[in-house]
Order: structure tokens, then sequence, then C-alpha cells
């Protein structure tokens, strides 16, 4: 049996599934979240997920490990499933963006020129999609 479809009233997306709605990317995530106040709980030698600006590619991102003495100020800090977009020129660009995948205790940090964007767990998937393709 096919869904029933409905046209989007947006060209390039075309028809959608006729209970769905349209709404703006803005209700449904949060950029740049509030880190968590559970950061005094990691003991400062602590290795943490880092991934740097130059480990950020298209689609995917390399982590590496740091102590937590040295990633608890000046770094951005993000959590698994998030979308990190590199917002420097010529990164951005280049469609440097990833989801945050394999982190050490599901949390990493990464240098201040990465934005980074949360929203709910089911929608991720969709909204790094549909970044990654407006951005590249």
């Amino acid at each position: 049996m096919a869904m029933r479809m409905k046209d989007s009233g947006i060209e390039w997306i075309g028809e959608i599934p006729a209970d769905w709605e349209l709404e703006k990317m803005k209700y449904h995530m949060r950029i740049n979240p509030v880190v968590s106040n559970d950061a005094n709980a990691i003991d400062d030698d602590a290795e943490v997920s880092f991934v740097p600006m130059e480990n950020l590619h298209n689609g995917f991102h390399e982590v590496s490990t740091m102590p937590y003495s040295k990633m608890k100020t000046g770094y951005t800090e993000f959590r698994e499933g998030d979308i990190l977009i590199a917002k420097v020129t010529p990164c951005f660009e280049n469609g440097n963006i990833a989801e945050a995948k394999n982190l050490l205790s599901g949390r990493g940090f990464g240098s201040t020129e990465i934005l980074v964007i949360r929203c709910p767990k089911k929608y991720a998937r969709y909204r790094y999609n549909d970044i990654q393709n407006h951005t590249t």
C-alpha cells in the first residue's frame, strides 16, 4: 500500500507524506547548547574525546583524546549525536560537517570554531542530512 503524499509547497523538497507538517528547523534544535553542570564530575586526568578543527571533514570526523584538564576551559563541548559544523571559511564552504559519533562517555570537545547543533535524537539524522545538503 502506497503512502499518501502531498505537495510540500517548496520546489526543492517536492512531495512529503500527507500527515507531515513543515516547520522551521529552529523549533527542533538548539545551536551551541549550554554545557551541562555535570562537567565538574569529570576527573582532570580523565581522557576525553577531542575533535580539532582539522579533524572535521565532510561527513565524518576523527576523534583523538586529551586529558580533561586541558579541555575544560576554552573549548566547545558537544554530545554524541550532535551535529558539528566548521564555522570558519573556507572549511564551512567545503561542507566540513559531521555527526558526533564514538565519543568517550558520549561527550567530546572541540575548538571554538566548531558550531554545535543539538536536536532530539529522533530528528538528528534528518537534520544532519538537511544541513549537509545545504552547505555543500
